[in-house]
């Protein structure tokens, strides 16, 4: 997987998303380098706390997307290892129009959902023919996954 440099102001957006956080939950939120796959550290107490990644959706809601929130199970997978390694949770917080929602991801909560293959303009796999198939796999959390931030 590689590492995409994220633009001036979805690092203001990030940041801004991440100070609502901190403030809510006590926590001290740090930028993760960008070769981590998620967002930011939170530490309580200078002790680390979880990991977190931070998504944003300027046109959708979750009550408006009947199928769910899509999150690519490759950055799930990679983030919920390295929860795993430093013995945190990993929680996903989502920005959008109506506010921001949070879920934690397990693995259980992994195995309980089923992965769905979407069509990217990223070409990712490989088909039988061996020509490059544009593909990504993908999670879906449906409303009822998601808690919001009390503000």
């Amino acid at each position: 997987m590689y590492a995409k440099r994220e633009s001036k102001q979805e690092l203001e957006i990030e940041a801004s998303i991440a100070k609502v956080i901190g403030l809510r939950f006590g926590c001290n939120m740090v930028k993760a380098p960008i070769t981590y796959s998620f967002d930011f550290f939170a530490f309580r107490k200078q002790k680390l706390v979880s990991v977190i990644e931070i998504k944003t959706s300027t046109k959708y809601t979750i009550a408006g997307l009947k199928n769910g929130f899509s999150i690519c199970a490759l950055k799930l997978a990679t983030c919920l290892g390295i929860a795993d390694v430093f013995g945190v949770p990993f929680f996903v917080f989502l920005k959008e129009p109506t506010g921001i929602y949070y879920l934690r991801v397990t693995r259980a909560l992994l195995e309980a959902l089923d992965v769905e293959f979407i069509t990217t303009s990223v070409l990712v796999g490989l088909s039988s023919d061996g020509s490059y198939e544009p593909f990504d796999v993908v999670y879906k959390f449906k409303q009822e996954l998601w808690t919001k931030v009390k503000q």
